[in-house]
């Protein structure tokens, strides 16, 4: 098995452990890789098609929570 190191804002880190404890994983790699085989899985089931939505959709300019409900009048 290879290792791999990441960073991750703290807010992340927080859900992470977070999620980790709640859902009683035994560690944070292995709450990581289940949710990769998870990804990974979901991914195999896409379209072509459906894969280049989305690769169109991660180019463009996200928006906070906070910018979406101003935008929205909300």
């Amino acid at each position: 098995m290879e290792n791999i190191n990441i960073r991750l804002p703290d807010e992340q880190m927080h859900e992470l452990d977070n999620q980790v404890s709640r859902l009683h994983y035994s560690s944070r790699s292995e709450f990581i890789r289940e949710a990769l085989r998870r990804m990974i899985e979901d991914q195999m089931d896409l379209s072509d098609e459906t894969v280049k939505a989305i690769f169109q959709a991660r180019k463009q300019k996200s928006l906070s929570h906070a910018e979406l409900k101003k935008k929205l009048s909300l």
